[in-house]
């Protein structure tokens, strides 16, 4: 009761005051109740109304009306608008009333990109179109100035402003390392157009060289005077036109992407005309200038070009490391390592990539290369790799020769080559695995060099390892039976060891200025200066080049791209032939997620704290002699004292002068000096309003000067007045830097239908290898020694059919087309076996394993393989040819080869012939024939053939003939190359050049017709092809009839004196072909080199046709395997007879024991008293039946010594 009526009482309990408070609380409640349905509908109309808004929000967006409406969302919440306001801001933006400003960093970046790659244009087009920031923002945004490009030779003031400049804007970032930061200087070249151009901020003349420029006139521009001076020292050759830009760069080695990019600093024209010595002040300049960054130059990175290869050996080979230097205990202690270094320290280093390549074109010479003293040519690698399930087609397009800078390709041809497994020890050639056993330590050395590059798995250990061992296989194969530059050129030995060595000595740096930092070897190089290159290449186009001026103006928008490009990586897609694929540990798996190899990808251990340098190497050497142990003893015998990396023979290979023939044909560089200027196919003025980059300055220089009266604009003025100096070049950019003409054929056509001419000759089905002529089958030839002929046994490195090379040829094929076939052979070393090398004496010869002899490359004619399953003789009907097209060989200790006594076998000669080839070199076509002598003039030959070719009525005169042995082309190749001095002529590159009767001559005689040399037809280069050493050279005769095939509508008229020939060189070769068949005084032969040598007339072709022609005469009827064994017993059977009988003596010339009566004694004696009474009698040459049977002979002795 005290607490009152329960709630739920029954109301009757319940009083009146009670239930009145009852009634009023049950009212408030439903009118509660009641209010609060009414809010919640209001609140749903709200919900509804704002869905509705959403969904008009979504069917906006979805319609595309406007770009990036991500802007457009955060400028409402910016100002708290509603829904409904945002989409206001949306339909005003539609109808183009509202442009949104609120630019996010990447918005400008995105624009920057567009502005500098694209020009004002495109920007524009990407800020209507694409929301982006305008031209003028973006200009606001410009923080690096145009750099300054030197009129002449780069001054230290000069380029250390732009230093100042550059790294201005990145200097806050560089100061918060509280380490030392290192750098690379890197230099390179750029074509750039060959014209003057005025820069308003010097008042200079850009465009001229800087080893002439100044020192001839004065480059600054007042008045008309200064560009006549100009003109008349260019006339005079004392001042040229820049054909190319040396550009210095700087790029700091830390993975901050804000300062990664590759930083300009120098630009200066170039003639091509400078020396080292002269080359090594612009990098010393280029250097002194890099401290004003207080940064540390470790190194000064190059390509493989000769002459700053030559100004950074003047300047970072200067001295010895001493041991005051704080690396020098880390790498005094490496063997064979070369301790020279320039000042502070500093080393010179090559670019990885340009490496890469220059080794894929040391695969593609057609010299070849020699490896434990296997020649491998193309020819051996394309049979390799076939025999690995590599396509003939795919096999191709790796080794194509005309694709020389793609390096996706270098690395597809140097991974094939390391991927070839061991060669199988059933059903393959000898030769064919010793050469699968060179190509595998070829392949080696391939590996350890590029994968330290590409797998980013890969440790900083163990990339130095992989280089350490690449620098013991590259001395070992160096230095095997010195092979030296038969490997490879001097300069790209030289230069790998330099990448390597550049590589210790910088980490070596680094764990003295940073012990705590990475490294990545990546970052060496001028990677990233070429980077700026392609940036350059695409804001003016593929089919342009830029002047001086306007590189200078455009390099340092080149710069904020490539710092933009390795802030966002994804952003961009690198060239393909520039980008090197990405490899795991494995070195197989392909890591596709990754485009660009980058500190920011690699994935291995770098800190520089975890690398022993003396580890590393000693490892490398461990790991090469584990793979190769037959390197082992070749580096325990360099291993000297004074030996290094670069003198493993004990000679300095890097100071030491070349030798004539020791061209670096590996590196890709178009000489100028044979070139003509090109024009642009738009004025400067024009070109530079179409592609406006920079804002333009104020500047204290007026642009304008007063000439008769009138104000003339000086860039106007300059490009009128240099007007005469323009010709009409190719519009493709490639061909535009080789000096290639606009109207050019397609060469690659030609090419193709060489190869499908030479595929012809191949079989589809090679099961029955026995018909053909095969890659690494041995073959018997013959070479000439003096005067004489010996068979030569060798091995097939390389079939050329119709100028392209084939893995096998049909011996139908042999026989019928000899002149159409070219084979490359090495020579194999034979010696007399003995009873040791064959118990069961069956051989007379064995062939030396290790040891090698050149290689020559002949006819079809002089092939012959060695116990084919079909072997019939060459055809008697065919058409004679040189002998001089024998190649020929000094006497040696290795050839001719001989018996244990001494004596020289194999001798080819007829029955009554004298020793001696004097009267064989003779016409292929005069009848009857006219010889040319023992000792073969070039100049003769020359003279002969070119009256063949005016007055022989059976002579097709629009047949290209070869001036040396008159046959059409393309059976044979000339190239010229410029000869030894600064005015030197050209003359015939002997090493590129290929014919069945190459001879060498003076070119400058003979290029000019005189009463002594009448004949003026020398390969010349054609004036419409690429003027370089590079193309073909054609016979003067011949060049008529290349330009009407070739260059299709040229008019002859312009051309008409390159063939044209006088008259009184027309009544020469007249005399002389009428005179072609008087007799003429014979001089006394000179004795060859083979005239000491005593000859085995018991390995003698002369006894071989001495005994079948008595058999003949004897008896038409065929006799017994028994008589014929008695009758014909031929040398091998002598030679084993005379084995078993004699025990060889060194002391008894006869190689008979002296208790024992030798039977062949006698019998030699009589052979040699019948060939000199026959002798003396005759000195008729082989008939075509005696050849025949020499033939026979020489494949029946090659057969049983190999």
């Amino acid at each position: 009761m005290k607490m009152g009526i329960h709630e739920n009482t029954n109301l009757k309990y319940y009083g009146l005051g009670k239930l009145m408070n009852l009634v009023r609380r049950k009212s408030e409640e439903i009118k509660t109740l009641k209010l609060r349905r009414l809010n919640d509908a209001e609140k749903l109309a709200g919900k509804s109304a704002v869905i509705d808004q959403l969904k008009q929000w979504v069917m906006a967006v979805g319609s595309g009306k406007v770009e990036r409406v991500d802007r457009l969302v955060r400028i409402n919440l910016a100002r708290g608008n509603s829904l409904r306001g945002l989409l206001n801001l949306y339909e005003r933006a539609a109808q183009k009333l509202y442009r949104p400003r609120n630019y996010t960093e990447e918005d400008y970046l995105r624009g920057l990109l567009l502005w500098r790659l694209g020009g004002a244009r495109l920007a524009g087009i990407g800020h209507r179109a694409l929301g982006l920031p305008s031209d003028s923002s973006l200009r606001r945004r410009k923080v690096l100035p145009p750099l300054i490009v030197s009129p002449a030779m780069p001054t230290l003031e000069e380029v250390q402003t732009n230093v100042v400049n550059m790294f201005s804007p990145i200097s806050s970032v560089l100061d918060q390392s509280e380490e030392v930061v290192h750098q690379v200087l890197m230099f390179d070249e750029l074509k750039v157009e060959e014209r003057p151009r005025y820069d308003e901020k010097s008042n200079k003349i850009l465009g001229m060289c800087r080893e002439h420029g100044a020192q001839h006139t004065s480059l600054e521009f007042a008045s008309e005077k200064e560009v006549e001076l100009l003109l008349e020292c260019i006339k005079k050759n004392e001042v040229h036109l820049a054909v190319d830009a040396t550009v210095g760069a700087l790029g700091v080695l830390s993975s901050d992407t804000r300062v990664y990019g590759a930083r300009g600093i120098l630009v200066s024209g170039d003639c091509k005309q400078e020396s080292g010595s002269e080359h090594m002040e612009l990098i010393k300049t280029g250097f002194e200038a890099s401290q004003k960054t207080n940064l540390r130059t470790i190194s000064i990175a190059s390509d493989g070009e000769s002459r700053r290869g030559s100004a950074l050996v003047h300047f970072t080979f200067r001295k010895k490391l001493g041991p005051a230097s704080p690396i020098y205990d880390q790498l005094s202690c490496l063997p064979m390592m070369n301790l020279e270094v320039g000042d502070d320290d500093v080393t010179a280093d090559k670019d990885y990539k340009h490496v890469f390549k220059r080794l894929r074109n040391l695969l593609l010479r057609d010299k070849g290369l020699w490896v434990l003293g296997r020649h491998i040519k193309p020819a051996v690698l394309r049979a390799h790799m076939h025999s690995n399930a590599v396509t003939m087609q795919r096999a191709s397009h790796l080794l194509n020769p005309n694709d020389r800078q793609d390096v996706k390709l270098a690395y597809d041809l140097l991974h094939e080559t390391w991927s070839l497994p061991e060669a199988p020890t059933v059903g393959s050639f000898p030769g064919f695995r010793a050469n699968r056993f060179s190509l595998r330590i070829l392949g080696s050395l391939f590996r350890h060099i590029v994968m330290p590059y590409i797998c980013i798995d890969l440790s900083l250990t163990e990339q130095l390892t992989h280089l350490g061992a690449a620098a013991y296989i590259l001395m070992a194969i160096w230095s095997d039976e010195k092979a030296g530059t038969k490997l490879m050129p001097t300069q790209l030995y030289v230069d790998i060891m330099i990448m390597i060595k550049n590589v210790y000595f910088c980490i070596a740096k680094a764990k003295v200025d940073n012990p705590r930092g990475k490294f990545w070897i990546i970052s060496l190089g001028t990677d990233r200066l070429e980077t700026l290159f392609g940036i350059l290449r695409t804001m003016v186009g593929n089919d342009a080049n830029l002047d001086i001026l306007q590189l200078g103006q455009r390099l340092t928008g080149t710069t904020e791209v490539a710092t933009i490009l390795a802030q966002y990586p994804h952003w961009d897609r690198a060239p393909r032939r520039l980008v090197l694929p990405t490899l795991s540990k494995d070195g197989f798996t392909v890591h596709k997620g990754v485009d660009h190899i980058g500190p920011s990808s690699w994935r291995g251990d770098v800190l520089v704290a975890n690398v022993v340098l003396q580890t590393c190497w000693r490892l490398g050497r461990r790991e090469a002699e584990s793979e190769f142990p037959v390197i082992e003893p070749i580096l325990d015998a360099i291993s000297q004292p004074g030996r290094d990396i670069f003198s493993p023979l004990g000679k300095d290979l890097v100071k030491a002068p070349r030798t004539e023939d020791d061209i670096d044909d590996t590196y890709d560089d178009i000489p100028a000096a044979i070139a003509s200027p090109v024009s642009p196919a738009v004025s400067p003025e024009l070109e530079d309003t179409l592609i406006e980059e920079e804002p333009v300055e104020i500047s204290k220089h007026q642009p304008f000067f007063e000439l008769n009266g009138v104000q003339v604009s000086k860039p106007k003025y300059l490009s009128q007045a240099f007007s005469l100096y323009k010709k009409a070049g190719s519009t493709d950019r490639l061909k535009r830097v080789a000096r290639g003409g606009r109207y050019l054929s397609n060469e690659s056509e030609e090419s193709e239908s060489q190869i499908t001419r030479a595929r012809d000759v191949m079989t589809t089905d090679s099961s029955s290898s026995s018909n053909y002529l095969q890659m690494d089958m041995p073959i018997a030839s013959l070479l000439k020694c003096g005067d004489q002929m010996f068979v030569c046994i060798g091995e097939v490195n390389d079939i050329i059919v119709n100028g392209s090379s084939v893995d096998e040829v049909s011996l139908d094929f042999l026989r019928e087309n000899p002149s159409a076939l070219v084979v490359s052979y090495q020579m194999h070393f034979l010696i007399p076996a003995t009873a040791t090398d064959d118990p069961d004496l069956k051989h007379d010869w064995k062939g030396s394993v290790k040891r090698r002899g050149q290689t020559y490359k002949v006819s079809g004619h002089l092939i012959r393989p060695i116990n084919p399953g079909v072997s019939t003789p060459i055809n008697n009907n065919q058409d004679p040819y040189y002998l001089v097209e024998i190649p020929t060989i000094k006497k040696s200790t290795d050839f001719p080869y001989r018996e244990v006594n001494g004596k020289a076998c194999f001798l080819c000669e007829s029955l009554d012939a004298e020793r001696q080839l004097s009267k064989l070199n003779q016409c292929s076509i005069c009848t009857p024939t006219v010889l040319f002598g023992s000792k073969v003039s070039a100049h003769r030959v020359l003279e002969h053939n070119s009256a063949h070719r005016l007055n022989d009525v059976h002579l097709n005169r629009n047949d290209k003939l070869c001036g040396l042995c008159l046959r059409p082309a393309p059976a044979c190749i000339f190239y010229l190359k410029k000869g030894k001095g600064t005015k030197s002529n050209n003359q015939i590159d002997m090493k590129k050049s290929s014919c069945a009767n190459l001879l060498n001559f003076n070119y400058s005689i003979a290029e000019e017709s005189t009463m002594t040399s009448p004949s003026s037809n020398v390969p010349i280069l054609c004036p419409l092809c690429p003027q370089v050493y590079s193309t073909p050279a054609h016979w003067r005769m011949n060049l008529r009839q290349h330009i009407q095939t070739r260059h299709q509508g040229q008019s002859l008229v312009p051309y008409e004196h390159l063939w044209k020939i006088t008259a009184a060189e027309k009544d020469q070769l007249e005399t002389i072909w009428n005179d072609r068949h008087k007799e003429k005084r014979s001089r006394k032969p000179r004795k060859g080199d083979s005239s000491d040598l005593v000859i085995s007339e018991t390995h003698s072709s002369r006894l071989v046709l001495r005994n079948l022609n008595d058999n003949q005469e004897e008896s038409d009827v065929e006799i017994s395997g028994d008589e014929a064994d008695d009758g014909v017993a031929g040398a091998a059977q002598q030679s084993q007879r005379r084995r078993r009988r004699c025990i060889v003596n060194d002391s008894d010339d006869d190689g008979c024991n002296d208790g024992e009566e030798c039977e062949n004694a006698n019998d030699s004696d009589e052979i040699d008293d019948d060939d000199r009474r026959e002798n003396e009698g005759s000195d008729k040459a082989c008939s075509d039946d005696e050849f025949e049977k020499l033939d026979d002979w020489a494949m029946e002795h090659a057969g049983k010594s190999y």
